[in-house]
């Protein structure tokens, strides 16, 4: 009997082992086949356009002419040349004859924390009717007692800003809308000489809790250095160079820094005025930002239409985000009018927009996303079923929208290489960057997730190649989809907010495009199917509310103000969770007002055609949205928190 009863035991211990091993044999395959099905889910990422389409694949150029489509008047920089002590010649080129150019000249404000040009003085052209241009400024009207508020006189001079206005004579050209435009530069003299001069910024880019960028240019190639108020100077490395990006590492979190530039060359040197910026501290949980879209040029004449931005309303709204106490803001796409067949034009129309948020980058940084109209285009005439017989397709290269994007603005690197092999791209040449226009960032407790649905624009893909305006590419899918997967894993960040231009639900001008494109029926795509753009807003949207995080998605192009809290994808199917959707369109262009009729109207609960900017506070586990138009006055107000993951 004893020895019946130990085999007893024996069996029943080895019953119990077996049985351990089976469990966790189980829950070992079932934690592999859960990773390996995320992996497949992420790697299996595949458009479903038609294969007889041309949409995400090299362009085959039609074999037609191409148009200039330029709207510039201003052609390349001015050229200051000091001809007296106190008298400078401004040469420069205009692309069109203009009529007998305007330049007004002054100072800026002294003692103002945005120091806004002041111009007491002007001098116009005596002819009309040119392309080279040259104006006389006699600055000794400047130090004159009674307005010498820069103390120039005595200073033997200092920064002078000047304002070229600029009207082109001719006939309007292709897709132009006003006939003026403006141009604001500076230079900096003493005692009869130039001096080296930052022409734009200094400003504060990608901030962390450790660093940050600061970034600036100049009128001449110059040395650099960074000089920080009890920490010492920090020089630039390179040699000379016209533009700089210096980033400053080992900074304490939740710390205020004073800095200011200075830039030297051949023994001369200059000094911006100081500025300051702060950290965001440790574990932060509590602080503001604002994001808006769509400040391209608008109707009315003088700033409104400030070479391809409005600056009138673009200023109003950034200063006002600042004075709300902003650490930074978010630039939805559309800043300038772009849709231009010229490089520099569009170049330039870039660096207005950087002069109408000037005094607010000095402080605190924008982070700027693509548009359909950040584009450089090649203009093709003639072309039977393209809009107004234009078809308008991004250039290659250093010339492409993205690059040119690239170059002239200071965004995280940190988004996905463009995959040449899928799109069957030649040999020699490459798909244009997704660095800085594709791209995610973290502040405090939140995650912000940039996408760009107008990457590599065609006006007919599905005929030419190229992509169709807003869709998104398996490439950038699949760092999307892993951005979500980190995300969901990361236990610092309580919420997550995506962003993109073109609208997932439109509610408004753009219900025939967007991410939407009424469906993707081919009825209403001239018999192109394009079903697979809706399905792929889905799969996004589906990823974004997984990650358990999702709180809002933030898009423009439409130029009004809408809330909606989506609810259904697009065959009637509740989402797991409630979401919301913003569009804030309304930082200048032309406005424009609701569509209805939408699968999602139901789901629409706000909407405004007025100048606005969305200011967000985050307060730990909730978030608040506060709407303001131009005049500062609360249009709308929510917390966020309260119905969105229901």
């Amino acid at each position: 009997m004893p020895m019946g009863e130990n085999q007893k035991i024996r069996l029943l211990f080895l019953t119990i082992f077996i049985t351990i091993l089976f469990f966790v044999g189980c829950l070992s395959t079932g934690a592999s086949q859960a990773m390996k099905s995320e992996s497949v889910a992420l790697e299996s990422v595949t458009s479903n356009i038609p294969a007889r389409h041309k949409t995400g694949k090299w362009p085959v150029y039609p074999n037609k002419p191409t148009a200039p489509k330029v709207t510039m008047i201003l052609k390349g920089e001015p050229v200051v040349t000091m001809i007296d002590d106190w008298k400078v010649r401004i040469t420069f080129e205009t692309a069109v004859p203009t009529q007998a150019a305007t330049v007004f000249y002054g100072v800026y404000d002294p003692d103002a924390l945005f120091v806004w040009p002041r111009f007491p003085a002007f001098v116009k052209e005596k002819e009309s009717g040119k392309t080279s241009h040259s104006v006389e400024l006699d600055l000794g009207a400047l130090k004159k007692a009674k307005s010498d508020i820069a103390d120039l006189a005595a200073r033997g001079g200092g920064v002078i800003a000047y304002r070229l206005e600029l009207y082109n004579i001719g006939a309007p050209r292709l897709m132009e809308t006003v006939a003026a435009r403006l141009y604001d530069r500076r230079f900096e003299f003493y005692n009869g000489k130039l001096f080296p001069t930052v022409t734009e910024g200094p400003f504060v880019d990608v901030i962390t809790k450790n660093s940050v960028i600061i970034s600036w240019d100049t009128d001449r190639p110059a040395k650099g250095v960074v000089k920080i108020e009890g920490m010492g100077n920090f020089p630039t490395s390179g040699g000379k160079k016209d533009h700089f990006e210096m980033k400053l590492e080992n900074l304490k979190p939740g710390a205020t820094y004073n800095y200011s530039v200075e830039v030297s060359d051949r023994g001369d040197s200059t000094r911006t005025r100081q500025y300051y910026f702060k950290t965001p501290e440790e574990n932060l949980t509590k602080f503001n930002f604002s994001a808006l879209g769509d400040s391209r040029e608008g109707y009315g004449g003088g700033e409104y239409g400030y070479n391809g931005v409005n600056c009138t309303v673009m200023r109003a709204l950034a200063t006002d985000a600042f004075n709300r106490d902003a650490e930074f803001i978010i630039h939805t796409g559309d800043m300038v009018n772009g849709y231009s067949s010229d490089p520099l034009d569009f170049q330039m129309q870039l660096e207005s927009y950087k002069d109408s948020v000037e005094n607010v980058k000095h402080f605190i940084p924008t982070y700027e996303m693509m548009g359909n109209h950040e584009i450089v285009v090649r203009a093709y005439m003639g072309i039977k079923g393209a809009p107004y017989g234009i078809l308008m397709m991004d250039k290659e290269g250093d010339e492409s929208g993205e690059a040119i994007f690239r170059q002239e603005m200071v965004n995280p690197e940190n988004g996905p290489d463009p995959d040449n092999e899928a799109a069957n791209v030649p040999p020699g040449k490459s798909l244009p960057p997704y660095k800085e226009s594709v791209y995610y960032f973290d502040y405090g407790n939140c995650r912000f997730v940039m996408m760009n649905n107008n990457y590599w624009y065609s006006g007919m893909p599905e005929e030419y190649g190229g992509n169709v305006e807003g869709y998104i590419l398996d490439d950038q899918m699949k760092w999307i989809l892993d951005v979500f997967a980190k995300t969901k894993s990361d236990h610092s960040i309580k919420h997550l907010f995506i962003y993109a231009q073109e609208p997932f639900f439109p509610v408004g001008g753009q219900h025939t495009t967007g991410m939407w494109h009424q469906g993707g029926d081919p009825a209403k795509n001239n018999g192109h199917d394009r079903r697979y753009i809706p399905e792929r807003r889905d799969q996004i949207w589906n990823a974004f509310i997984d990650t358990g995080k999702a709180l809002l998605a933030q898009f423009g192009d439409e130029h009004n103000y809408s809330r909606s809290l989506i609810t259904k994808d697009r065959n009637g199917a509740p989402y797991k969770q409630k979401i919301w959707q913003i569009v804030s369109g309304g930082a200048g262009a032309p406005f424009a007002k609701r569509h209805t009729g939408m699968p999602w109207d139901d789901d629409v609960k706000k909407t405004t055609a007025q100048y606005h900017h969305c200011l967000y506070k985050v307060r730990g586990d909730k978030v608040y949205l506060e709407v303001y138009n131009i005049d500062n006055m609360l249009i709308d107000s929510l917390e966020l928190t309260k119905d969105a993951r229901k």
